[in-house]
C-alpha cells in the first residue's frame, strides 16, 4: 500500500486470487483485468444516482466495506474496467 502523507491510499498491489476482488480471481485476458479504479467521490449518493441513471453495468450497490470502513458501490465502463467509486 502507497500512502500520502495524509493518510491517503495512492496505490494498491494485490496478489491473484486474493480478498476476492473481482478482477483479480482469473488471469485471462479482457479489460480492466487485474486493475481497479478507486475513485472517492463527495457526494456518494449522488453519484450513485447518476451511475443508475447512465445505465452502465452495476457491480454491486452502495454498501460498507468493512476492510476500509468506507460506504461504495461498484460498475463498469463503457470499455469494461471495474470502476470502484467510495465515500
Amino acid at each position: 500500500m502507497l500512502q500520502d502523507n495524509a493518510g491517503n491510499f495512492i496505490l494498491n498491489l494485490h496478489v491473484w486470487g486474493e480478498h476476492e476482488h473481482p478482477t483479480l480471481t482469473k488471469s485471462a485476458t479482457n479489460n480492466g483485468n487485474g486493475l481497479i479504479l478507486y475513485l472517492k467521490v463527495q457526494d456518494l449518493e449522488k453519484c450513485w444516482e447518476k451511475a443508475k441513471l447512465q445505465g452502465t453495468t452495476i457491480e454491486f450497490e452502495p454498501q460498507l466495506n468493512e476492510s476500509s470502513g468506507q460506504k461504495e458501490f461498484a460498475l463498469r465502463d463503457l470499455d469494461g474496467y471495474y470502476l470502484l467509486v467510495s465515500q
